[in-house]
Formats: structure tokens, sequence, C-alpha cells
């Protein structure tokens, strides 16, 4: 069963150096970001990715949470202000629309929440 999410709701991915992850967490709360996963990462990837990361720091933790869309301009300008994401190597973020989520009990407490 798919029930239509409301537009702005986005999903919000984050990758950040594991050591930042509970400022970056703290940060989140303080701009209305909610239902908070968080998966941690270790990987040998090719030095061209490393790279592309930053500082080849391997153990790196990929945020998961729900923000409204009139919040996640203020959430990338937290990022690119205080943790420097507009600067190579510092970290990445980027968000994706929920246009239908399964399951009803679903929507409803994320659609209550956010």
């Amino acid at each position: 069963m798919n029930s239509n999410m409301n537009e702005d709701i986005k999903l919000l991915f984050i990758i950040v150096d594991r050591k930042l992850t509970d400022k970056v967490l703290a940060d989140l709360k303080e701009n209305d970001a909610e239902f908070f996963q968080i998966l941690y990462g270790k990987g040998t990837a090719r030095s061209e990715i490393l790279n592309l990361l930053g500082d080849n720091e391997t153990e790196r933790s990929i945020i998961l949470c729900f923000v409204k869309e009139k919040h996640v301009s203020y959430v990338f300008d937290m990022l690119n202000t205080k943790y420097k994401f507009n600067k190579p190597g510092k970290g990445i973020a980027f968000t994706t629309s929920l246009k239908s989520i399964s399951g009803p009990l679903a929507l409803n407490i994320i659609s209550k929440n956010i």
C-alpha cells in the first residue's frame, strides 16, 4: 500500500568523519531534523574516492534523517558554515524527495512529527 507523502518532507543523507557524528546530530536536532539513523562505515575505497571525501579518513558516519523542505537550506548553511562541507574532504550532504511511503501507520507517525 502506498500513501502519498506530504511533498515538503525530505530524506537527508550526510556523510561525515565519524568523530564529528555527535556534534552534527546535535546541530541537526536544533534544526528540526527527526528520526535519525546512523550507519557506521570503514572502507578501503580507491584513492580517487578517498581524495573526493578528503583526508583519507576511512571511518565515516552516514546519517539519515527526515527534515522539512523549508529547513533544508538552514541545515545546508549550518553544515557549510560550522563543518566546512563546502570545502573538499569535509563531508557530503544531499536530500531526496519522499513521494510515498508504504504503510499508513508509518506515514501518520512521520507526518505528525515532522
